[in-house]
């Protein structure tokens, strides 16, 4: 988490929906004060969305997405979307009620 690291005195909110990728996330960073890790997708609507899992030669799921794959599959064809799982979803704006989250005047 470089952001946490060059701007010690801020707050870094790090969202990430894909469990697996979540769990290295929330490992990676617990030892930082100033990063709080969410296992939610942003996006448009609040609720359940399908996350497409990927798989590949370039390890680990680096291209889930809840989009439809489309020109990723021509360009990539060797990363797979094999798997599928429902995850949280959220809009910023409700995640940001929910949490007192506010915005910030900079100088």
């Amino acid at each position: 988490m470089q952001l946490a690291t060059l701007f010690p005195g801020g707050h870094v909110h790090a969202f990430e929906p894909e469990p697996s990728t979540f769990s290295e996330l929330a490992r990676r960073t617990a030892a930082k004060n100033n990063v709080t890790a969410w296992n939610l997708a942003l996006g448009g609507v609040d609720g359940k969305a399908k996350l497409r899992v990927s798989s590949g030669p370039y390890g680990g799921t680096t291209s889930s997405s809840l989009l439809v794959p489309k020109e990723h599959l021509t360009e990539l064809p060797e990363v797979r979307f094999d798997s599928e799982v429902f995850v949280e979803q959220g809009t910023l704006s409700s995640w940001a009620r929910e949490n007192g989250a506010r915005r910030h005047a900079h100088s």
